[in-house]
């Protein structure tokens, strides 16, 4: 059990659809604890819980995230199967819905089974403080954030073969066309039809269900939220305190990320309303992204008509095989390489000029911008992670908790060191490490990755999965690692972080790929093991663990 490697062998026949059963009785909760179904639809998140109410045959839902990898195998139809068995399990009452941020892999179901989702009723919705509409920080981290995304998706457009990777980290964004100027969690705020508004959550705490008409309050837990962060540098955190810094948000100030996002703009002359909402220093960017000063800029049309320009930098337009055999042509300087953009260094691609005759391209500059683009496609993807909606839910009676991160990474998991703590309603006190010493559900961040599980803080004091010291606890790892592997190249599950989380839970793991083991993996006694795996049901359209609370 200690090897996640997959093996990418021999190709594999297609996958099939999810098929149910779709369920035939409505899911009950427990009379003390609560019933949490994982849901199988591909690399995504999309977990149901049920908890007890005072009302006979009566539960409270909770329904957090629903979605799946953009180019997961039949992710539309599996989304689809998923949202059916939801309706059937819950009578179409989901009491609250939780959006934890805006990636596909979490929210692409509320569109793509739109149908299903829109018959439900849903009382109540959650989102994280950066969704607020108008919330000012918020505004000014989608539209950088809108920004990078438009520039990225424009060139990998461009240089699809050499960007293949970035192409990547973009499907968790979903289609940029498919929200032109809206916003990605739109659909899901049209699915709430009650009286209600939508709740946009900051660090606090305790908070309670939200009541339902007709329902007795779930009053067996309360919730704390733990992130998103509301510092700026903890947002844009992808990496420990140790390692680099992010600087993604940093305004004012030209970096590669920046330069990278005005260049791809000004190289397709591509003209951008986004700037017109924002400040006098993101305009000057687009100015500072030029490696002169615009008085000494000649832009590339006007330079292809100088001969001057045509017959030393290497504008010729016709392809390789086009182009006449010329061994007395100009080379670089005596021991000097042709000066290949980055993107095309790291891949041995081509460079975005590749027509131009070889002796020649290497004088100029155009493309080596395009280096830049994996890291930005990171930072983007990781700041948007941090924005997780983190809820550590806590049993009255038993004080056990629950934590569901989201795909909340380094920035989000160490701003939680900063929180005060909160003092309950009888004078005790609870703080974030207390919660994370009682946690008994852990559910696995971003699939497992390796910086979205935290092990200790700046000054290397433990922290995160370290502090999950609570005998009971298990897991729940919503991860296709095959998918993930194979086709998207991503490690995932880490093999680091999985060495620390088995002899944590004692290898009751769940995952969304593999269920759990069949038979005692040999960290627990054959009794012990067998009263965890009474606990667990799996089928082929989800994983299911009854926590009772005693």
């Amino acid at each position: 059990m200690g090897n996640d490697t997959v093996n990418c062998g021999p190709a594999r026949p297609p996958r099939q659809p999810l098929q149910g059963p779709v369920s035939e009785s409505i899911l009950q909760a427990p009379p003390h604890g609560v019933t949490v179904r994982m849901y199988r639809q591909g690399l995504g998140d999309c977990f149901l819980l049920a908890f007890p109410t005072a009302q006979a045959g009566r539960s409270y839902y909770v329904l957090i995230d629903c979605g799946v990898l953009q180019g997961a195998p039949n992710g539309t139809a599996n989304l689809n199967a998923v949202a059916q068995d939801i309706k059937a399990a819950t009578a179409g009452q989901i009491h609250l819905l939780v959006a934890t941020h805006r990636h596909a892999d979490h929210i692409s179901g509320f569109s793509l089974a739109h149908n299903v989702f829109s018959s439900m009723t849903i009382h109540n919705l959650w989102f994280g403080w950066p969704e607020k509409p108008d919330d000012p920080i918020a505004k000014q981290l989608w539209a950088k954030s809108h920004l990078a995304q438009m520039a990225l998706t424009r060139a990998v457009a461009m240089q699809p073969a050499a960007l293949e990777q970035v192409k990547s980290v973009l499907d968790f964004l979903g289609d940029l066309s498919a929200v032109a100027g809206g916003n990605p969690m739109d659909p899901v705020r049209a699915l709430l039809k009650s009286d209600a508004a939508p709740e946009y959550q900051r660090p606090g705490g305790p908070l309670s269900l939200p009541t339902v008409p007709n329902l007795t309050p779930a009053d067996s837990v309360r919730l704390f939220v733990l992130g998103p962060p509301t510092r700026l540098d903890a947002l844009a955190q992808m990496n420990p305190a140790s390692g680099s810094n992010e600087t993604y948000l940093a305004t004012g100030r030209l970096n590669a990320q920046t330069s990278f996002m005005m260049g791809v703009l000004n190289a397709c002359n591509v003209s951008v309303p986004d700037l017109d909402t924002m400040s006098e220093d993101d305009r000057a960017l687009s100015e500072l992204s030029h490696p002169f000063d615009k008085a000494l800029q000649i832009p590339a049309d006007e330079a292809r008509r100088m001969e001057f320009f045509s017959k030393y930098y290497g504008f010729d337009d016709r392809s390789p095989a086009q182009q006449p055999s010329s061994p007395g042509a100009e080379q670089p300087p005596q021991g000097q390489a042709p000066a290949a953009s980055n993107s095309a260094r790291k891949r041995g691609e081509q460079s975005a000029n590749a027509a131009a005759p070889a002796a020649a391209a290497w004088r100029r500059i155009d493309d080596d911008w395009l280096g830049n683009a994996e890291d930005l496609a990171l930072q983007l993807d990781n700041c948007i992670n941090n924005t997780s909606l983190v809820l550590a839910i806590e049993f009255v009676k038993s004080q056990k908790v629950m934590l569901f991160a989201g795909d909340a990474q380094v920035g989000n998991w160490l701003s939680w060191h900063d929180l005060p703590g909160w003092k309950l309603p009888d004078g005790r006190m609870v703080t974030v490490p207390a919660l994370l010493e009682r946690t008994v559900l852990y559910k696995v961040g971003h699939h497992g990755s390796h910086n979205a599980t935290a092990a200790a803080l700046a000054n290397a004091a433990p922290w995160g999965l370290e502090l999950m010291c609570d005998p009971d606890l298990v897991a729940m790892l919503p991860v296709d690692s095959e998918f993930a592997n194979c086709v998207r190249h991503w490690p995932m599950p880490w093999p680091n972080m999985m060495e620390h989380l088995r002899p944590r839970t004692n290898q009751r793991i769940m995952r969304l790929d593999t269920g759990i083991p069949q038979t005692n993996p040999g960290a627990l006694t054959n009794s012990a093991w067998d009263a965890f795996a009474g606990q667990v049901q799996v089928t082929d359209l989800y994983v299911q663990y009854t926590l009772v609370d005693s």
